[in-house]
């Protein structure tokens, strides 16, 4: 009868422990989306153009920092010690709008899906954390909307982020 006992309440204990520490896992992000235009004239990248302190994107393709290529960065958060899943992807959906924001045309914007694609994840460091990296061929003078979605790993997440590209002439 102890001995049922005590294998029993090994038993629970034991399941307890594995859902706890289950649960102490933080569920996969995406964490942030970063964008650099990639510049012309000096074959380097930009600092972030999303967020707080972000430049203005007007003129882009012949202003002083010319760029018509944008490169984009995903970061993707597991948590310490949690596990990648093999089948873990990066999908990133770029979508143009037809129409400048200043165009005397003020016509219904059209979109254009200017990339869809996905990538496999690459290492993570030792907090968990990898980044994926895209290439949007031509950015020029108008808005672009970034959304980028886990796939493969259960309670994907996705975020969105603009690009207001613009030209003012």
């Amino acid at each position: 009868m102890m001995l049922r006992f005590s294998a029993l309440s090994a038993f629970f204990i034991l399941s307890f422990c594995l859902v706890c520490s289950t649960r102490a896992q933080a569920p996969a992000k995406i964490a942030e989306i970063q964008a650099r235009a990639f510049e012309s004239r000096t074959g380097t990248f930009s600092e972030n153009l999303i967020g707080s302190g972000a430049r203005e994107l007007g003129n882009m393709p012949s202003g002083p920092n010319a760029s018509v290529s944008t490169f984009i960065i995903v970061k993707v958060q597991f948590g310490k010690d949690s596990p990648v899943p093999a089948a873990a992807k990066v999908r990133l959906v770029a979508t143009e709008t037809g129409s400048t924001p200043f165009s005397s045309n003020s016509k219904t914007q059209r979109r254009k899906i200017i990339l869809d694609t996905s990538s496999s994840l690459g290492p993570v460091d030792s907090d968990g954390t990898t980044y994926v990296g895209f290439w949007l061929e031509r950015t020029d003078c108008r808005t672009i909307v970034l959304n980028a979605s886990l796939r493969g790993v259960a309670g994907a997440t996705s975020m969105v982020e603009t690009l207001p590209f613009t030209c003012y002439e």
